[in-house]
């Protein structure tokens, strides 16, 4: 699915018993919040590029075991070339389990991107020699828990901001009407919106690598 917007956010809202006043920028904080889950993950382009980008990679003595070299998350790579000068065409294109392997093992079947290349086969260690060709991000479309976790957390933003508050709310008044959030095990519906998002942060949360 593509990134959720302001439409998608007014329904959500609106679930929720919750309309957002004329002065609240709901693109501005589905901007802000997309962001924050970028930097909190260590991801960007969580709906993935629909064409391929070529990219220049260095990788370095000494080597480890594992010839690991990491990548901007691609949710598919369709070539490896060493030997690449700058020049189309240079190099020499890697076969996959042959020359290489890819980070993580199995990606497409447990819904993950592909973080680098394991070479089996020695490759250039020159600047800019590695060629990776794919396209740039976690999936096609974006995540379902991702969406729905970005739309949470815009929700309690707009929560908060129209309660003049920064703490926990349990209810608002809106117009004539007063609009109760309900509980659950203790948590107003702000506190499980911002869990519903921070869940999605720890699904998606890069892992460093050694």
């Amino acid at each position: 699915m593509a990134a959720p917007n302001t439409s998608d956010l007014t329904t959500y809202l609106s679930t929720l018993g919750v309309t957002a006043s004329a002065g609240i920028d709901e693109g501005a904080i589905l901007a802000a919040v997309t962001a924050e889950l970028e930097q909190r993950t260590g991801r960007s382009k969580f709906q993935g590029d629909a064409s391929a980008t070529a990219i220049r990679y260095t990788i370095n003595y000494p080597f480890g075991q594992v010839m690991r070299l990491e990548i901007n998350d691609c949710w598919t790579v369709s070539e490896v070339r060493t030997g690449y000068t700058g020049v189309a065409g240079s190099g020499t294109v890697l076969t996959e389990y042959t020359d290489y392997t890819h980070f993580p093992q199995n990606h497409a079947q447990r819904s993950l991107p592909i973080e680098a290349i394991d070479f089996i086969a020695c490759p250039s260690t020159s600047p800019g020699s590695i060629l990776i060709t794919g396209k740039l991000g976690v999936a096609s479309s974006m995540p379902s828990d991702v969406f729905q976790a970005i739309l949470a957390r815009a929700a309690a933003q707009i929560i908060m901001q129209q309660a003049g508050e920064s703490g926990s709310i349990s209810e608002q008044k809106q117009g004539d009407r007063q609009v109760r959030f309900d509980t659950k095990e203790g948590q107003d519906t702000v506190s499980r919106l911002i869990n519903q998002f921070n869940m999605a942060v720890t699904r998606w949360a890069k892992v460093p690598m050694l």
